[in-house]
């Protein structure tokens, strides 16, 4: 991005004005000039508007156009017609067809008879205006008229990050400007004001590596731009990081504020007082109080409050603010009085939050009571006391199963549980799915059970609770009715177990259909739904070019399964594609996706049947764990392999690296012999403390010997041809002994372990 070209004379933000093809009066193009340009300059009438908005003398062109400079640039003029003998191009010291107002030292040098570029002899100050016109010679010569006024820009901010007042960090603003800055001389002229006349002044620091932020600004000062490079500046001499003395009050509005008058560290002043709106910070307030009641995670009180708590306050500490109190009857015809409860709870902080969890009674009610004074993290305090009365409700009557849909190894141990809380009576149910109905019975469970919401093209997020599917309406036979009424106290879960052989009075596998219906001690109805699938059938399968390669083998042998029936079906439960495993277990099938509909991968073998969502994510093996490269980018065609002799050393150790090269070219891995590589190593700084040009040998390898420095530590990388390697460098001592074990180095559960 051109930042010479983003910087306006106006303030920090860009601003064009493009005039459209419009009839303007002669009053109103004056006026638009008056309130657009800076004061005319002495001289002719001068119409003073952005070089580019300016209707260009057709017979001569100048460059800059843009009417805003860079510290340095060249003014490079244009004739249509001869302007100096062919004996003047490239002489210094001939005749200068510019003229600056005010004048500007610099050398003219003719290219051609028709042009030429005026090199100015230093760099130019910030707010500096002036016209270029032609000369008297060259006007007598072409008659030619030509003004353009050209300006820089002040002091100013060129970039901001205002940090938000709603968090719980110090509020902080990093700002860059077009000039060095010095923060100690700054401070004086910043200060924040609030909207009730509160003022706070500002503590400001140099931006460094420790309290960088990112800002879309040059960091070299302005008068460092060239037109045509870009400087190198150590550091971040533009940038300062700007805080309050003391926290902003909160509840009120806020403002930043450059003053004028603001130096610079090269003697500019900042020309105009800038402000910016900051916002408001909310206060410290107890935003929320309630009881909760979980399943295996007890009864808790959860308190939300709008800023974050001190990470070093204890429990003791919060006792002073915190009282946590229960009602006793004093008489029939008197309300109740509060007194602190009797009940032991433990805190636990995390950040804006406290949960106070202990053995709360069930409807008895608990009034908690925050003093004022409570202190945050960010150091307001809770200005008035808040308090709340909750009271803690029974768990709803639910049954929990342990999946969804699974599968389970039909010679496993076939075990099946559910959860019962709160429940007078269950039903349990059970229907064995017709095979050739599996996959549209999962497809039907998947949309309507489990599916809880849908995005519909009006735009807007449809949420639903998912439906439990009609017993009677699955295909299939039912094989199991059983009722149990479970006999627990309130809240208490109680955890049913069954084997399969207990519910279906046999040992088959097959698909399942599992339905659980139940009514709470309170008299509501809820149920819970499964479908499980008992196989021997296992499955993997591997996508790769449009197509799946589908391995079945046998979970209890470990065996393929050879002439099973694979298909992938749609959410129609209509095949896209069928085959056979071969002998190995192995088919072929062609793979396409459409994305959002399901496909279920459904193989069947004798008696057997096994279906799986193979699209969902559990069933997908990331190769993250396995340090497989890929992605759809270009394909790696370079592959290089790095090692060294340790792995930690000592400053001025010497490390002893190898590395081996292969390409990958028309499918084959090749050698590249005869290669000159670079090898770069570099410290934890990223500095670069060695570089040597490595050449492959006939077996594309090659060894390196890598001086440490002495005295230095840390980690250190190691590249060759886009590949690295890390070590680190630290002072230790050797070990002066070691330990060895001539047992076995791996042993089975439960198995003893014998020390000779």
């Amino acid at each position: 991005m051109d930042w010479n070209i983003m910087k306006t004379r106006f303030g920090q933000d860009s601003i064009k004005v493009f005039l459209g093809a419009a009839i303007i009066s002669a009053i109103g193009l004056a006026a638009y000039a008056m309130m657009q340009a800076p004061p005319s300059l002495p001289g002719e009438d001068l119409l003073p508007v952005p070089g580019e908005e300016l209707a260009e003398v057709p017979s001569v062109k100048l460059f800059p156009t843009d009417s805003e400079l860079p510290a340095r640039a060249t003014f490079r003029v244009q004739f249509d017609k001869t302007i100096v003998e062919p004996e003047q191009v490239g002489q210094s010291g001939q005749m200068n067809p510019l003229v600056f107002e005010p004048p500007v030292k610099g050398e003219f040098v003719w290219d051609s008879t028709r042009s030429g570029a005026f090199t100015p002899a230093s760099g130019f100050a910030l707010d500096a205006r002036f016209i270029v016109s032609l000369s008297e010679a060259v006007i007598k010569k072409t008659g030619l008229k030509f003004r353009r006024q050209y300006y820089t820009p002040p002091m100013q901010v060129e970039a901001k990050h205002l940090h938000s007042l709603n968090s719980d960090r110090p509020f902080s603003a990093a700002m860059a400007f077009n000039v060095a800055m010095d923060s100690v001389r700054a401070e004086a002229f910043v200060k924040f004001r609030a909207e009730n006349g509160e003022v706070i002044s500002a503590t400001i620091e140099p931006m460094a590596r420790d309290n960088y932020r990112w800002l879309e600004a040059p960091k070299e000062p302005w008068s460092m731009r060239m037109a045509d490079e870009d400087a190198e500046v150590p550091g971040y001499p533009t940038r300062m990081v700007i805080r309050p003395k003391r926290i902003l009050s909160p509840g009120i509005k806020w403002q930043l504020v450059l003053e004028k008058g603001m130096p610079s560290g090269d003697g500019n002043r900042f020309p105009e007082s800038v402000s910016y709106q900051i916002g408001t910070r909310e206060p410290m307030e107890v935003e929320r109080i309630f009881a909760e009641n979980r399943l295996n995670h007890g009864r808790s009180i959860q308190i939300r409050f709008s800023h974050a708590l001190p990470p070093e306050l204890t429990e003791q500490q919060l006792a002073k603010w915190l009282v946590v109190e229960q009602p006793v009857e004093i008489s029939p015809t008197k309300p109740p009085r509060f007194i602190q409860t009797e009940v032991e709870f433990t805190v636990d902080f995390s950040g804006s939050w406290i949960a106070l969890k202990g053995d709360f009674e069930l409807n008895q009610k608990y009034r908690v009571r925050l003093k004022a004074g409570l202190p945050t993290q960010l150091g307001l305090t809770l200005a008035k006391e808040s308090g709340e009365v909750v009271i803690f409700k029974p768990l709803p009557s639910r049954v929990y199963l342990p999946g969804t849909y699974f599968s389970q190894a039909a010679d496993g141990n076939r075990q099946f549980s559910f959860v019962s809380v709160n429940n007078d009576a269950i039903r349990l149910r059970v229907k064995r799915i017709a095979p050739e109905q599996l996959a549209m019975v999962l497809g039907v469970y998947k949309k309507e059970y489990m599916d809880g919401g849908g995005f519909h093209w009006s735009r807007k997020w449809v949420w639903r609770k998912g439906k439990s599917l009609s017993f009677d309406l699955i295909p299939g036979t039912q094989v199991c009715d059983r009722v149990f009424k479970p006999k627990a106290a309130v809240d208490e879960a109680v955890k049913k177990e069954f084997t399969w052989d207990e519910l279906l009075g046999n040992n088959d596998s097959g698909p399942l259909f599992v339905s659980i219906e139940c009514v709470g001690n309170d008299g509501s109805a809820s149920s819970a739904q499964v479908i499980a699938q008992l196989t021997d059938v296992g499955l993997t399968w591997k996508f790769s070019d449009g197509e799946v390669h589908v391995q079945a083998f046998s979970l209890r042998t470990a065996k393929p399964l050879s002439g099973a029936k694979v298909q992938i079906l749609g959410a129609n439960n209509l095949p896209r594609a069928t085959g056979r495993t071969d002998a190995e277990g192995r088919v072929v099938l062609p793979s396409k996706r459409n994305w959002g509909d399901t496909r279920w991968l459904s193989v069947s073998h004798g008696i057997d049947h096994h279906a799986i969502d193979m699209d969902r994510f559990f069933a997908e093996i990331s190769l993250w764990p396995f340090n497989v490269n890929y992605g759809w980018g270009k394909v790696e065609t370079r592959k290089t392999h790095l090692f060294t002799d340790r792995l930690i050393y000592q400053p001025g150790d010497i490390v002893r690296l190898k590395g081996h090269v292969r390409d990958w070219a028309d499918g084959k891995m090749k050698v590249p012999g005869g290669e000159t590589l670079t090898l770069r190593a570099r410290d934890w700084r990223g500095h670069t403390f060695f570089s040597e040009d490595v050449t492959l040998s006939e077996h594309g390898s090659f060894d390196a010997k890598i001086q440490l420095a002495k005295g230095v530590s840390g980690s250190a990388t190691i590249s060759v041809s886009g590949q690295e390697h890390y070590i680190d460098v630290y002072e230790y001592e050797p070990a002066t002994f070691k330990l060895r074990f001539p047992s076995r180095r791996q042993f089975a559960p439960g198995e003893a372990i014998e020390i000779p």
